[in-house]
């Protein structure tokens, strides 16, 4: 590698600007007028965006939370009769335990 290329860590965003200005560069004159009404669907939205390891992050914790939550009902459905007839509460009482 010479002095020419040059290493940088760059963002997504800063990548997707880069490419949208030389979609801009390559597009004719007419066309640049016309794209202020361009829309998007949702899907050709994710395909622009892409699909990378910060998704797949963000999937995998919010995955775990959503299981630990769930977890944490089941266990106190099952745990509050037993802590109702140990502590001897009141209803009202297995209730604020349970929030």
């Amino acid at each position: 590698m010479g002095d020419s290329m040059k290493t940088e860590l760059v963002s997504a965003i800063y990548l997707q600007e880069v490419e949208l200005q030389d979609r801009a560069a390559d597009a004719p004159q007419d066309a640049k007028n016309n794209n202020n009404d361009e829309t998007f669907t949702v899907e050709e939205a994710v395909e622009t965006i892409g699909f990378g390891r910060f998704h797949i992050l963000l999937f995998v914790i919010m995955g775990s939370a959503n299981i630990v939550e769930a977890m944490e009902i089941m266990l106190l459905a099952v745990v509050s009769p037993e802590i109702r007839c140990e502590w001897r509460l009141e209803d009202w009482q297995v209730a604020l335990v349970s929030m």
